[in-house]
């Protein structure tokens, strides 16, 4: 479950706020414009984030394998560098 001070840091410069609730967040990047899903899920080893992402709207969502933040901020910076990697690529 995601707190308010999770929710608080979310970089609103960096992100369009789609959505936000305890369990789930939705970003989309000014940069690219991919949309993120970000979900918090409760396993008996504590909280675990999925992350889940598409590049246009129309696309559907798929899970971003090899990506395990354990923090919202993690999740940002996760983001932030597929980013980078992206542009780099256009």
């Amino acid at each position: 479950m995601f707190d308010r001070k999770d929710l608080n840091c979310i970089d609103r410069e960096y992100f369009q706020v789609i959505s936000e609730t305890c369990y789930h967040i939705t970003l989309k990047s000014k940069n690219t414009g991919h949309t993120w899903d970000i979900t918090s899920t409760e396993n008996p080893y504590g909280k675990s984030i999925v992350i889940s992402h598409k590049h246009n709207d129309m696309d559907p969502f798929h899970i971003q394998p090899r990506v395990h933040p354990r923090s919202i901020q993690e999740a940002q910076d996760m983001i932030k560098a597929h980013d980078i990697w992206q542009l780099g690529k256009d």
